[in-house]
């Protein structure tokens, strides 16, 4: 084996990686899945890294490969769903299959949590629902996703704004059943004038 001069890791030929036989005897007889699943394979080793093959498999908009990942590769079994769809968030991840997929998995409680995750570059921390990041990027399908799994309306970001809150300054306010949207609540003349 030699070293790989990048990683520092010993470089391995692609049969002699764990559980790659595995997976490749898994995906089944399409040559390009099969090339998909290399490119996601070598991803995650090329710098000798553990990223889950599932966040690979969704930056290919792959949905066969993110479910069958999900069965078969522990490290995407036991990276937490809600990051995922963050993920589907952040990265825009536009496949209806894999949105409706996680979607289907995931719990009230997994969606309505405060999640850090990185901006540009990996430099920027956020914390934020999935929701606040749905409304900064006007994303209609998730926001409606969310909404159809009643998540908590009432979390707040890091700025201190509640997901309501955030949707009524971008003036898009989220139709809530019970509720009446708010659109003078950050007004500056409620700073004189109390409407609330």
């Amino acid at each position: 084996m030699s070293i790989n001069e990048l990683s520092g890791f010993p470089k391995m030929s692609l049969m002699q990686r764990p559980v790659h036989q595995c997976i490749m005897n898994e995906i089944g007889k399409d040559p390009n899945i099969k090339e998909l699943a290399i490119k996601c394979y070598e991803g995650r080793y090329s710098n000798g890294n553990s990223t889950p093959l599932v966040l690979y498999a969704m930056h290919f908009e792959s949905f066969f490969l993110v479910k069958k990942f999900r069965e078969i590769d522990k490290e995407s079994r036991d990276f937490p769903l809600n990051n995922l769809i963050m993920n589907v968030a952040v990265k825009g991840i536009k496949s209806t299959e894999i949105r409706g997929y996680l979607f289907s998995e995931a719990t009230k409680k997994e969606l309505s949590e405060i999640l850090l995750y990185s901006g540009n570059a990996g430099k920027i921390a956020h914390q934020k629902t999935i929701l606040h990041v749905a409304i900064e990027k006007n994303d209609q399908d998730l926001i409606s996703r969310l909404m159809k799994k009643e998540v908590d309306l009432d979390v707040r970001d890091e700025t201190g704004k509640t997901s309501i809150e955030l949707a009524n300054l971008k003036g898009k306010p989220l139709e809530v059943a019970g509720r009446q949207p708010n659109l003078f609540a950050d007004s500056p003349l409620n700073v004189k004038f109390s409407f609330k």
